[in-house]
């Protein structure tokens, strides 16, 4: 992983906040990170450039049968935003079940992100 992208991860973290959480994943204060994959992830591929770039989207489904998100840098490294949802709580995100996913037009939710990184 590039200093630019552990960079940009950090800075993403910092402007998740419970606001952008969906609601059906609300009520989970000891997770801040609970439900913020998609929006996380997606906002991170579009400012790494994108499939452009060589970037691309990932996706699987957790043991509880929750999708999870995630960006496979060009060189194949992980750049997951929000894997403490999953670490911190001794689990392992499931990178190995992943799949090649895809963001269609830009999400009000990851809008939101890329706008508070642009402005911190």
């Amino acid at each position: 992983m590039t200093d630019d992208e552990k960079n940009l991860i950090v800075a993403l973290q910092a402007v998740l906040t419970p606001d952008l959480v969906p609601a059906e994943f609300k009520g989970r204060p000891e997770n801040p990170m609970f439900g913020q994959c998609y929006a996380a992830a997606e906002a991170l591929y579009r400012l790494l450039g994108g499939k452009n770039l060589g970037y691309k989207a990932q996706r699987a489904v957790d043991d509880n049968g929750i999708s999870h998100w995630w960006v496979l840098s060009p060189t194949g490294d992980i750049l997951d935003p929000t894997s403490a949802q999953y670490t911190d709580f001794g689990k392992t995100p499931p990178y190995l079940e992943g799949k090649g996913a895809s963001f269609r037009r830009l999400s009000n939710r990851a809008a939101i992100i890329i706008d508070r990184v642009k402005v911190n």
